[in-house]
């Protein structure tokens, strides 16, 4: 699994950031890993936002981050341990998804005549 990733979707992971990971992910990654390349393994980070990251040396393999090091905690939901209280409204989403369905069918027909 490990090689067809490698090999056919090389460099296609920017960041993956791993929320208040289980346990048991972490203890199956750090197993795993020593088989991933190191260029995507550096990529890996975990994240226990209301625990501050453990000092890094910069030879450090860690995975683990702080929470500010990708994010503003200001731009994260509350839910995903950040300050933005987020509040869904479906009548402002519904009309939005309208309005792209009607510009879109317009769109079509107009090609088609």
């Amino acid at each position: 699994f490990l090689d067809i990733l490698s090999n056919h979707y090389p460099e296609r992971l920017g960041r993956a950031v791993v929320f208040v990971p289980p346990k048991l992910f972490v203890g199956f990654y750090s197993l795993v890993s020593p088989f991933i390349d190191p260029v995507t393994k550096a990529k890996v980070a975990f994240v226990k936002p209301n625990d501050p990251a453990p000092a890094q040396s910069e030879n450090s393999n860690s995975p683990w981050i702080a929470v500010e090091e990708c994010f503003a905690r200001d731009s994260l939901e509350k839910d995903c341990y950040g300050n933005w209280a987020f509040q869904y409204n479906h009548q402002v989403y519904w009309k939005a998804i309208e309005d792209e369905f009607a510009q879109t069918k317009a769109a079509l027909l107009d090609k088609q005549n």
